[in-house]
């Protein structure tokens, strides 16, 4: 849960930074009079971002528990 809870915040704070270098980059590139655009991600990329996170997320609670019952384990 937490790992997809990161992933959506990192998928919502990637496209907040892309939508304002749009517009400051896409100003600039004019005065150059060059064609430059800044892409967001595609459904496919944020799948993966998410997918990704969530599994690391996974990863980590799997890692953390095992150890914290490896320690209360009676011997």
């Amino acid at each position: 849960m937490v790992g997809c809870l990161g992933g959506v915040i990192a998928w919502l704070l990637t496209f907040g930074l892309v939508q304002w270098l749009q517009s400051s980059a896409g100003s600039l590139m004019g005065l150059y009079k060059v064609d430059f655009q800044i892409l967001a991600m595609n459904i496919e990329e944020v799948a993966i971002l998410i997918g990704v996170s969530t599994f690391l997320g996974f990863i980590a609670s799997f890692i953390s528990v095992k150890q914290y019952l490896v320690k209360i384990e009676p011997k």
